[in-house]
């Protein structure tokens, strides 16, 4: 299909244009960089500079004073460099969100991967891949997508270490860089728009229900997940992943994950898992997974990475 931007993901630059030479794309990191050391939309501070990027500062600072986007003699960006750093972050935010939903890669691949394309898409390819991907707002870790004007809307949040006891709140966002620091939060299964219910805290660690497990989390790590408070009525401590389905009870299924996008999405949707349907365990392998789940009839075998996105309640009748 002619406005298919599934290219992209195939597009490899055959000539080293001046703005896609390996120290203009590290002036533009850097311009990056200095952006979110200026301006902080996240609440979190200051993304991480990519590694070895400051060791060539003052060379990449010439090419940026160069272009007009710093002001002479300093590192305060000028207008224009404001301008060609949100143009950046927009890409970038906009890349992650196609991957997310039009790729199978793991999702510490998204940022990795959208950190190089953001130096080569064209604005027709923006212009595409916006309308292809239905204009979100958000990419996938909750960070706001700038518009074609450079706007973009800051969301009212706080870190999930200041969170009390009993409190409901939802995730908003949470820090990709450095990968380490993604990798950390991603092993608790925490996504924008999950639930998490704070049980008890200590200075060190916060103690938490979400999605039927009981988790510790480090502060360390806490303090890089952005939250929001919502309704204590909105928590429902019957709600568990299908994972945890033990064989010979019969589960309902509520919903599908939020992180659960595009096509992994369609493709339990066209499967029957959809809210409502009952499912139960037909056969587990002998190494634990995949697990075949009865569902409509059928009998489907799933990953846990599938099983995982698929939120259930015990049947009542």
């Amino acid at each position: 299909m002619e406005n298919d931007p599934e290219i992209l993901t195939n597009f490899t630059p055959m000539f080293a244009k001046r703005s896609h030479k390996k120290q203009y794309r590290k002036a533009e990191d850097l311009l990056k960089y200095l952006y979110f050391r200026e301006t902080d939309h996240t609440g979190f501070g200051m993304e991480s500079a990519p590694a070895g990027l400051l060791k060539d500062k003052e060379r990449l600072l010439a090419i940026l004073r160069r272009e007009g986007w710093v002001e002479p003699g300093s590192e305060r960006l000028t207008e224009a460099g404001r301008r060609r750093a949100r143009d950046l972050i927009r890409r970038h935010r906009l890349f992650e969100v196609y991957l997310s939903e039009q790729t199978g890669h793991h999702p510490v691949w998204w940022h990795r991967l959208a950190e190089g394309r953001e130096h080569y898409l064209t604005d027709d390819d923006i212009r595409r891949l916006e309308e292809y991907l239905g204009f979100p707002l958000l990419d996938p870790h909750g960070d706001p997508i700038p518009t074609a004007e450079g706007e973009w809307v800051a969301r009212r949040s706080m870190a999930l270490d200041k969170a009390a006891p009993g409190q409901v709140v939802r995730i908003l966002h949470i820090e990709d860089e450095p990968e380490s620091l993604l990798r950390r939060i991603l092993a608790y299964g925490f996504y924008p728009g999950g639930l998490i219910k704070i049980i008890d805290r200590t200075p060190r660690e916060l103690f938490v229900a979400f999605e039927g497990e009981r988790l510790m989390v480090p502060v360390e790590v806490a303090r890089h997940v952005a939250v929001e408070p919502v309704d204590e009525t909105t928590w429902n401590d019957r709600v568990f992943r299908l994972t945890y389905l033990t064989k010979g009870r019969e589960a309902c299924i509520v919903r599908l994950a939020d992180d659960l996008r595009g096509l992994p999405r369609q493709r339990l949707l066209d499967l029957g898992f959809v809210p409502g349907t009952r499912v139960w365990v037909y056969l587990v392998s002998p190494l634990g997974e995949p697990v075949a789940y009865h569902v409509r009839g059928s009998h489907i075998a799933l990953r846990r990475e599938q099983s995982d996105k698929i939120l259930v309640e015990l049947c009542r009748d």
